[in-house]
C-alpha cells in the first residue's frame, strides 16, 4: 500500500493522516458517524454555551446589584452629608438672625428706657416745682390755706390751733 498523504490543518497546523480519519474509510464513501458526532459536539457545544451564558448572566446580574446598591449607598451618604451642611448652615443663619434682632430689641429696649427714664425725671421735676409752690400744714402736712408767718401755714383752724398754742407761738414772729 502506498505511503498516506499527509495534510496540515488550517486551525491546528497540525498533520493529519488523509487515510486514517474513521469517517472516511474510502475516498468515495462517508461513514453515517459524521451525523452522531455533529450532532453529539452541538449539543455539547450548546450546553456548555448556555451554561457559560446563564453563569455570564448570573454574574452580571450580581455585579449590577452590587454596583446598584454601592450607588445608592453613596447617593444615601452624600444626601445626608448635604442635609447636614443645609442644617447647620440653616441653624447658623438663624442664630446670626437671631443674634442680631436680639442686639436690635435691645437697643430699642435701651432707647424706650431712656426715654421712660427722662420723661419721668421731667414730670418728678415738674412736680416738685408744683410741690414747691405750695404751702403746706405744718401740723399735719396738708395743702395749708391759712398763713400765719414766712415759714407757717396750716390747713384749718384745728390744725392751727393745736400747733400754735402748743409750739408755734413760741418762735412765731405774728406774737
Amino acid at each position: 500500500m502506498p505511503q498516506p498523504i499527509e495534510k496540515v490543518s488550517v486551525s491546528t497546523q497540525s498533520k493529519k493522516l488523509s487515510g486514517s480519519s474513521p469517517r472516511m474509510l474510502h475516498w468515495s464513501t462517508q461513514t453515517t458517524s459524521e451525523g452522531v458526532c455533529q450532532s453529539m459536539c452541538h449539543d455539547q457545544y450548546t450546553k456548555i454555551f448556555n451554561d457559560f451564558k446563564d453563569r455570564m448572566k448570573s454574574d452580571h446580574k450580581r455585579e449590577t446589584e452590587r454596583v446598584v446598591r454601592e450607588a445608592l449607598e453613596k447617593l444615601r451618604s452624600e444626601m445626608e452629608e448635604e442635609k447636614r451642611q443645609a442644617t447647620n448652615k440653616a441653624v447658623a443663619n438663624m442664630q446670626g438672625e437671631m443674634g442680631r434682632k436680639c442686639k436690635q430689641v435691645k437697643e430699642k429696649c435701651k432707647e424706650e428706657f431712656v426715654e421712660e427714664i427722662k420723661k419721668l425725671a421731667t414730670q418728678h421735676k415738674q412736680l416738685i416745682s408744683q410741690t414747691k409752690k405750695k404751702q403746706w400744714c405744718h401740723n399735719c402736712e396738708e395743702e395749708a390755706m391759712y398763713h400765719c408767718c414766712w415759714n407757717t401755714s396750716y390747713c384749718s383752724i384745728k390744725c392751727q390751733q393745736e400747733h400754735c398754742y402748743a409750739e408755734h407761738k413760741r418762735t412765731c414772729c405774728w406774737k
